[in-house]
C-alpha cells in the first residue's frame, strides 16, 4: 500500500516541485496559457461571427419590412390614382350632359379611399365628394410639368400632415380642370400591415414631414427623412421602401 501511495504521489510532487523553482512557474503559465488561447480564439471568433450574422439577419429583416410596407402603400396609392382618373372620365361624361355630380354609389366608393374629392378649374371648386373644403396647395414648376403630362401628383398637406393626389383631366372644350382627393389616412396607413417581424413602421416625404409612424419613442423626422432622401436620389427605391411618387 504505502509502495502504491508513493507511485500515485510522484506526479504531485513532480508538479508541486515544479511550482517551488520560478522557472518551472513560467513554464506552467506559459504551458496554460498555449492551452487556453486556441480556445479564447475561437470564442472570440465565433461570438463574431454569430454577432455578424445577427446584425446581417436584422437589416435584411428591415430591408424586407421595408420593401413591404412600400409596396402596400405603392399599391393603395394606383387605388387612388386608378380612382381619381375614373371620376375624371365621370366628370366629363357628367359634363357633357350638363352635371357635375355622380350617384351615391359613386360618393361611397370614394368615401372609403378619400376623405373628399373635387373638382377644380382655376379658382371656380365643385364638390364631388365629402364636406371639406378645398384648400389650393402651392406647386413646384416640376409639379406643374408633372401635371402637365397626365401623371397624378401626391403632395403633403396641412397639420398634422395629410396626403393630397391630383390629376389634370383634359375637357373636350379644351379646358384644363384638376380632379384633387384628400387621401383617408385611416385606410392608407395600417399598422397591423405595416409593421414588419420585429420592426417599427415610420413614412416621411421628401421635406422631412412625418406622415405616420408606429414607435412608442418618435424617432427623429430629420433621420427618417435623411435616410429616404438619400436612398431616393440614389435610384434604391426597389430595397429601401422609397416611393417614386
Amino acid at each position: 500500500m504505502l509502495g502504491g501511495r508513493d507511485r500515485y504521489d510522484a506526479p504531485t510532487a513532480q508538479v508541486s516541485g515544479a511550482l517551488t523553482s520560478r522557472l518551472g512557474r513560467r513554464f506552467v503559465l506559459l504551458f496554460t496559457l498555449c492551452a487556453l488561447l486556441p480556445l479564447v480564439v475561437f470564442a472570440t471568433l465565433s461570438v463574431t461571427t454569430v454577432s455578424e450574422q445577427v446584425r446581417q439577419d436584422t437589416r435584411e429583416s428591415l430591408r424586407n419590412a421595408a420593401k413591404s410596407a412600400g409596396m402596400a402603400i405603392a399599391g393603395r396609392l394606383d387605388q387612388i390614382a386608378n380612382g381619381i382618373s375614373l371620376a375624371g372620365d365621370l366628370v366629363q361624361h357628367w359634363r357633357s350632359d350638363g352635371a357635375w355630380f355622380g350617384g351615391d354609389a359613386f360618393k361611397a366608393k370614394v368615401a372609403m379611399h378619400c376623405r373628399a374629392m373635387w373638382l377644380v378649374d382655376g379658382d371656380h371648386v365643385e364638390v364631388l365628394s365629402g364636406d371639406l373644403e378645398y384648400v389650393a396647395v402651392a406647386m413646384t414648376g416640376d409639379e406643374r410639368a408633372h401635371l402637365a403630362a397626365g401623371k397624378p401628383l401626391l403632395q403633403t398637406v396641412g397639420d398634422p400632415a395629410e396626403l393630397m393626389m391630383s390629376l389634370d383631366i383634359n375637357m373636350k372644350d379644351g379646358e384644363d380642370i384638376r380632379v384633387v382627393a384628400l387621401i383617408n389616412a385611416d385606410w392608407l396607413w395600417d399598422p397591423a400591415e405595416l409593421r414588419g417581424s420585429n420592426c417599427e413602421f415610420a413614412a416621411s416625404d421628401v421635406r422631412g414631414t412625418m406622415l405616420c409612424r408606429t414607435f412608442h419613442d418618435d424617432p427623429a423626422a430629420s433621420v427618417v427623412a435623411t435616410k429616404v432622401i438619400k436612398e431616393g436620389l440614389s435610384g434604391k427605391t426597389a430595397a429601401s421602401g422609397s416611393l417614386d411618387w
